[in-house]
């Protein structure tokens, strides 16, 4: 992942084996809570349900910094005809070229070791 993240992530809250809820180290956002407020918080495209689903972060519009926004990752580039991204690397297929440019057609910049520039 290009940049640190404050640990944070879908959890168990009712200990039934089904993800339920947003911890993001100091409070925990059920489903409901996040909907009530909007279906999308952090308006990328991608319903708070889709973020469950995904394990990205429905506070966060590129939860993994690779260009793409976590809704079109989702719509387009996961259910559509390009299964091998995620939202959780923002370089799904290990090629050191970042998912944004993959999903455009540009592969002339790499990042060697998964590094972006500063």
């Amino acid at each position: 992942m290009p940049f640190p993240q404050v640990y944070s992530e879908w959890v168990d809250t009712d200990s039934d084996s089904t993800v339920d809820s947003w911890n993001d180290g100091s409070t925990t956002h059920s489903l409901a809570s996040l909907d009530a407020t909007s279906q999308d918080i952090d308006t990328d495209n991608a319903y708070n349900s889709e973020e469950l689903q995904y394990a990205s972060n429905p506070f966060v519009f590129d939860t993994d910094g690779d260009g793409l926004d976590d809704g079109t990752e989702i719509h387009v580039a996961i259910q559509g005809a390009l299964k091998s991204y995620s939202l959780t690397s923002w370089d799904s297929n290990g090629d050191s070229v970042s998912d944004h440019d993959d999903f455009y057609g540009f592969m002339a910049v790499t990042y060697p070791g998964g590094q972006l520039p500063s």
